[in-house]
Protein backbone atom coordinates (compact mmCIF):
# COMPACT_ATOMS: atom_id res chain seq x y z
CA UNK A 1 0.00 0.00 0.00
CA UNK A 2 1.18 3.44 -0.79
CA UNK A 3 -0.14 6.95 -0.33
CA UNK A 4 -0.42 9.10 -3.43
CA UNK A 5 -1.24 12.81 -3.45
CA UNK A 6 -3.07 14.30 -6.43
CA UNK A 7 -4.69 17.71 -6.55
CA UNK A 8 -4.74 18.21 -2.80
CA UNK A 9 -6.32 14.78 -2.19
CA UNK A 10 -4.55 11.78 -0.74
CA UNK A 11 -5.27 8.36 -2.21
CA UNK A 12 -4.29 4.97 -0.88
CA UNK A 13 -3.11 2.73 -3.71
CA UNK A 14 -2.12 -0.90 -3.91
CA UNK A 15 0.19 -2.31 -6.57
CA UNK A 16 -1.14 -5.73 -7.59
CA UNK A 17 1.10 -6.21 -10.60
CA UNK A 18 3.92 -7.71 -8.49
CA UNK A 19 2.06 -10.46 -6.67
CA UNK A 20 4.98 -12.60 -5.50
CA UNK A 21 2.76 -15.34 -4.07
CA UNK A 22 1.80 -16.65 -7.52
CA UNK A 23 4.32 -15.03 -9.84
CA UNK A 24 6.42 -18.16 -10.32
CA UNK A 25 3.51 -20.59 -10.78
CA UNK A 26 3.37 -21.55 -14.45
CA UNK A 27 1.83 -24.22 -16.66
CA UNK A 28 3.90 -27.29 -17.49
CA UNK A 29 4.63 -26.13 -21.05
CA UNK A 30 6.14 -22.84 -19.81
CA UNK A 31 8.29 -24.68 -17.23
CA UNK A 32 9.58 -26.97 -19.99
CA UNK A 33 10.58 -23.98 -22.10
CA UNK A 34 12.18 -22.21 -19.13
CA UNK A 35 14.34 -25.15 -18.02
CA UNK A 36 14.82 -26.82 -21.40
CA UNK A 37 13.23 -30.04 -20.13
CA UNK A 38 10.74 -32.27 -21.90
CA UNK A 39 7.06 -32.27 -21.13
CA UNK A 40 7.19 -35.95 -20.18
CA UNK A 41 10.06 -35.34 -17.73
CA UNK A 42 8.02 -32.75 -15.82
CA UNK A 43 4.85 -34.88 -15.93
CA UNK A 44 6.70 -37.99 -14.71
CA UNK A 45 8.23 -35.93 -11.89
CA UNK A 46 4.74 -34.79 -10.87
CA UNK A 47 3.33 -38.33 -11.14
CA UNK A 48 6.17 -39.74 -9.00
CA UNK A 49 5.72 -36.86 -6.50
CA UNK A 50 9.25 -35.53 -7.06
CA UNK A 51 7.94 -32.21 -8.40
CA UNK A 52 5.15 -30.45 -6.47
CA UNK A 53 2.18 -29.43 -8.61
CA UNK A 54 -0.94 -27.35 -8.06
CA UNK A 55 -4.32 -27.79 -9.76
CA UNK A 56 -6.76 -24.99 -10.42
CA UNK A 57 -9.95 -25.88 -12.29
CA UNK A 58 -8.22 -28.80 -13.99
CA UNK A 59 -5.16 -26.80 -15.04
CA UNK A 60 -1.83 -28.03 -13.62
CA UNK A 61 0.73 -25.48 -12.41
CA UNK A 62 4.28 -25.91 -11.14
CA UNK A 63 6.52 -23.49 -9.28
CA UNK A 64 9.66 -22.35 -11.11
CA UNK A 65 11.44 -21.61 -7.82
CA UNK A 66 10.63 -25.06 -6.42
CA UNK A 67 11.91 -26.80 -9.56
CA UNK A 68 15.04 -24.61 -9.51
CA UNK A 69 15.62 -25.61 -5.90
CA UNK A 70 15.19 -29.31 -6.69
CA UNK A 71 17.64 -29.03 -9.61
CA UNK A 72 20.25 -27.22 -7.50
CA UNK A 73 19.95 -29.88 -4.77
CA UNK A 74 20.35 -32.62 -7.40
CA UNK A 75 17.01 -34.22 -6.55
CA UNK A 76 15.79 -34.14 -10.14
Amino acid sequence: MALKKEGGKIFMTRDVSHNTANSDKVRIKRACEYFGLSDSFIRHGIMNRQIPAYKLSGAVFVSLSEIESLISKGKI
